[in-house]
């Protein structure tokens, strides 16, 4: 009976529906609640995905998660990405998971990233591309939402450091779907005007709250705008594609208030302090040309007493100039002396008036040695007084 019947073993049926299931969802997002998260010590993560009514195991491997940048925690709502499979031994269907983001700012996160790298990319960011702020800006445009907190704190700011600058405030959306079209219709406009440069931003809030600052039409219109953009977007530790396209980045925007213009106390102070040193030195300026007429004055007065203390000078200057040649002289004297004594003492006669004698052989070498002598060699003797030619007969 069982030879006419198909039948499989438990191996066999797994296999056939690991391979089914791999074939027909062999990439796929599926976005769930992680729950009895694992991070096994062989780097391997175990974890399952669920909703309001069901649930799927997963499983991350080693050499897909160590390219992630965070860990997910267990009740965090997750986006991954695999194949789904089975796990013969207990056969159970799970999803080998190839990638994975956390819904929301995740996907938020990983468009962000494609932008500033297109647009990196294109050059958009180059420092020689940035143009210089005005060092003492006239014409100021803001914009940013008319009620929010950020231009408030501007607007205070720029009162206080420098009251006579003209900001024009050029209203526009800075959250929600409507946002980058605003923002861009606020830049057109500022065309128009005769600013010298433009702050753009907002307050703090999410990734969510500041998307419209990464909307790739918006950093384009930045980048290319003719007039300084200042890019005031969140707090200090926020950043939007707008703050790397932008000519500087303010980390806040009561910070982009600080540095658009100088704080015209410190300005005053600065002059200030200019003006007493102008006036230091052209007092002793002053004072020199005065000490120096006076000098001019006394010599037109008493020419002849001028002309006597000069002749007195250089009959001052003339003895001394006398000394210091005989003194010059006498040195050398003496050094000569010493000299010559030197010289007498290495003169050979001097030696040769004790009894010695000089021996050169017929070519006028002198002779240290009878080895260097022949039987029969003719030799010169020169005396204190007197010379003689010998033959060498014998030698010992």
């Amino acid at each position: 009976m069982e030879s006419s019947k198909n039948i499989l073993t438990v191996s066999q049926i797994s296999s056939q529906i690991r391979n089914c299931l791999e074939s027909n969802f062999s990439s796929i997002w599926i976005k769930g609640e992680i729950s009895n998260f694992i991070a096994h010590s062989s780097g391997h993560w175990y974890f399952s995905l669920k909703d309001e009514s069901s649930q799927i195991k997963g499983v991350m491997f080693k050499g897909q998660n160590q390219s992630l940048s965070f860990r997910p925690q267990t009740g965090e709502e997750i986006l991954v990405r695999g194949q789904i499979s089975l796990y013969p031994p207990r056969g159970d269907y799970q999803i080998l998971c190839y990638d994975m983001e956390v819904v929301g700012s995740g996907l938020l996160q990983r468009q962000f990233d494609e932008i500033k790298k297109k647009l990196q990319q294109e050059g958009l960011f180059d420092s020689d591309k940035k143009k210089v702020l005005p060092l003492f800006p006239k014409h100021i445009g803001l914009i940013t939402s008319p009620t929010g907190a950020a231009v408030r704190d501007i607007l205070q700011i720029l009162n206080r450091r420098f009251k006579s600058v003209r900001i024009t405030l050029i209203p526009a959306l800075v959250q929600g779907d409507q946002a980058p079209s605003s923002l861009l219709n606020a830049l057109d406009l500022s065309k128009k005007l005769s600013l010298d440069v433009i702050i753009i931003g907002r307050g703090g809030g999410s990734m969510e709250d500041l998307w419209a600052f990464n909307d790739e039409t918006l950093a384009r219109a930045i980048a290319n705008h003719l007039i300084p953009v200042i890019s005031a977007v969140g707090h200090e530790i926020d950043f939007t594609i707008c703050d790397f396209v932008a000519d500087l980045r303010a980390p806040t925007p009561s910070a982009a208030a600080e540095l658009v213009v100088q704080n015209a106390e410190d300005l005053l102070e600065k002059l200030g302090h200019l003006k007493k040193q102008l006036y230091q030195g052209l007092q002793l300026k002053i004072d020199f040309f005065k000490d120096k007429l006076m000098s001019l004055e006394k010599a037109l007065i008493h020419p002849k007493r001028y002309i006597q203390d000069f002749s007195q000078k250089l009959d001052e200057l003339s003895l001394r100039l006398t000394q210091n040649i005989k003194q010059f002289f006498q040195v050398k004297k003496q050094q000569v002396s010493h000299l010559e004594k030197l010289l007498l003492a290495l003169n050979p006669k001097q030696v040769m008036e004790r009894g010695f004698s000089i021996v050169t052989n017929k070519k006028g070498d002198l002779i240290f040695d009878s080895k260097d002598l022949k039987i029969k060699d003719i030799l010169n003797i020169d005396f204190f007084k007197g010379q003689v030619k010998a033959e060498v007969k014998q030698k010992e």
